[in-house]
C-alpha cells in the first residue's frame, strides 16, 4: 500500500488544503480503478491520526480500495462560515481532486469516522445519500436539538440570531435523517462504547431513527472513548463498506 500526502488549493477553504490517501498495492489486490473511503478524524486530530493511533492501514492493505484520509482543523466538518467551509470542501473540492488524481471508480462512496468524525460521517452520510452509500460512524457526538447546550464551536457571537438558528438545523442530525427519502437511504451503521461518555447521545439518536423508522444498525460494545475501541471496531466498517461496493479482500502475499 503507497501513502500519498496530498496538497491542493481549496476553493471551499479559500486556502492549501493536505489529505492523506492510502492506495492499494496492485500487485497484490489487483489493477484499479478503486471504489473510495472517506475516513474522518474527531477532534483535536488531523488527517494523520487514523493512520498513526490505528492500525488502519493494515486493516485496509488488503482490499482494492482507496481510503481517504482529510482534515478539518476541528471544523466539524461543516460550512461554518468563510473561510472555513469544511462540508464543501470534502463533497465538493476533495471529491473532484480524489477524482482527478487517483485511480478512483465511478460511482458513490463510502464513509466514517470517530467522535466528532463520527458527527461529520453521519450527517454527510444523511444530508448527501447519493455521494456516501456505505456509512460507519464510532463513538459519535450527536448533540439533541432539543438539548440547551450546544458545541462552543458552533455558538459564534458574530452571528446574527437568524443565521445562528439556520446554522443548527443544518448541522443537526436528526433534521437531515427527517428529510432524507428512505427509499434512497444508504446502508447506516453507528456503534458506541458503554463506558464512552456520548453514549447517551448515540442511543438517543438510535431511538430517534427507530421512531421515524429509518432503517440503521446500532450497536454497543464494551469500551471507552479510546483508539483501542476504535481500532477494533473499524474492521466491520471496513468489512460493510467492502460489501457494499463488492470487493472482497486479496490472499496476502507469502514473500
Amino acid at each position: 500500500m503507497t501513502v500519498a500526502t496530498i496538497q491542493f488549493g481549496s476553493k471551499a477553504l479559500q486556502r492549501d488544503a493536505t489529505y492523506i490517501a492510502l492506495i492499494p498495492d496492485p500487485e497484490i489486490v489487483g489493477p484499479g480503478p478503486y471504489p473510495v473511503l472517506v475516513q474522518l478524524h474527531g477532534y483535536s486530530d488531523d488527517q494523520t491520526s487514523w493512520l498513526y493511533k490505528s492500525r488502519l492501514w493494515g486493516h485496509a492493505e488488503l482490499y482494492p480500495m482507496i481510503v481517504i484520509l482529510p482534515t478539518t482543523l476541528n471544523g466539524w466538518w461543516a460550512n461554518l462560515g468563510a473561510p472555513n467551509n469544511w462540508e464543501d470542501y470534502v463533497v465538493q473540492d476533495l471529491v473532484a481532486h480524489v477524482r482527478a488524481t487517483l485511480p478512483v471508480r465511478e460511482g458513490p462512496w463510502a464513509i466514517g469516522g470517530l467522535s466528532m468524525g463520527g458527527f461529520g460521517t453521519l450527517r454527510l452520510g444523511l444530508k448527501y445519500p447519493d455521494l456516501f452509500r456505505s456509512v460507519w460512524a464510532h463513538s459519535s457526538a450527536i448533540p439533541n436539538p432539543d438539548a440547551p447546550q450546544w458545541p462552543f464551536v458552533w455558538d459564534a457571537p458574530e452571528r446574527s440570531p437568524e443565521s445562528q438558528a439556520q446554522l443548527k438545523i443544518d448541522l443537526s442530525c436528526y433534521h437531515w435523517a427527517k428529510q432524507l427519502d428512505q427509499s434512497n437511504a444508504p446502508k447506516i451503521t453507528f456503534d458506541c462504547g458503554t463506558e464512552d461518555f456520548l453514549i447517551q447521545g448515540n442511543r438517543d439518536f438510535h431511538t430517534y431513527l427507530e421512531e421515524i423508522g429509518l432503517a440503521h444498525q446500532y450497536n454497543e460494545h464494551p469500551g471507552a472513548h479510546t483508539w483501542e475501541y476504535w481500532d477494533t471496531h473499524v474492521v466491520a466498517a471496513l468489512a460493510q463498506h467492502a460489501e457494499y461496493f463488492g470487493i472482497t479482500k486479496a490472499i496476502p502475499p507469502q514473500w
